[in-house]
């Protein structure tokens, strides 16, 4: 599945962080991937016009489990902008699987929720180069999932 940007994995072991932060970008980027994975199967499902109730609900199940999530003091920002933007696209796809039952197109690209969403990744991403700027590699890999995340 092409998601417009190259892959680079999180390696919490490769950037210098406190041990609650370690812990919590590691399962946070994990549970970020999976959220990747089940919007865009459910994108893919849409766009053919199929019912995409199994993906959206994986897709909702990823969405409790970074809610649940405990970010560090730090981290509450990102944690927050994240789960925000993922409210939202859930949002829109339940608006977008209305339209596709009703055989109506949706722009996705132009779409409030859609911008909306991306506007919170991009604020959570630039947090984080706040944070931690000198992570090389990491860098790279936070830009990935935050971007593979995003619709736009």
């Amino acid at each position: 599945t092409s998601i417009g940007v190259a892959y680079v994995p999180f390696n919490a072991e490769e950037g210098r962080y406190a041990e609650d932060e370690k812990e919590f970008l590691k399962e946070f980027f994990s549970l970020i991937e999976q959220a990747v994975l089940e919007r865009v199967q459910t994108m893919q499902s849409l766009a053919a016009s199929r019912d995409a109730a199994q993906h959206v609900n994986e897709f909702q199940a990823v969405e409790r489990q970074i809610h649940l999530l405990q970010p560090p003091r730090e981290l509450g920002a990102v944690h927050a902008l994240v789960l925000d933007g993922i409210g939202e696209q859930r949002l829109f796809i339940e608006e977008w699987r209305g339209a596709v039952r009703e055989g109506r197109s949706i722009d996705v690209a132009s779409h409030p929720l859609v911008r909306s969403s991306s506007a919170k990744l991009h604020k959570a991403y630039a947090r984080l180069m706040e944070l931690y700027p000198s992570e090389g590699k990491n860098k790279e890999a936070m830009y990935s999932h935050l971007c593979a995340l995003d619709f736009v």
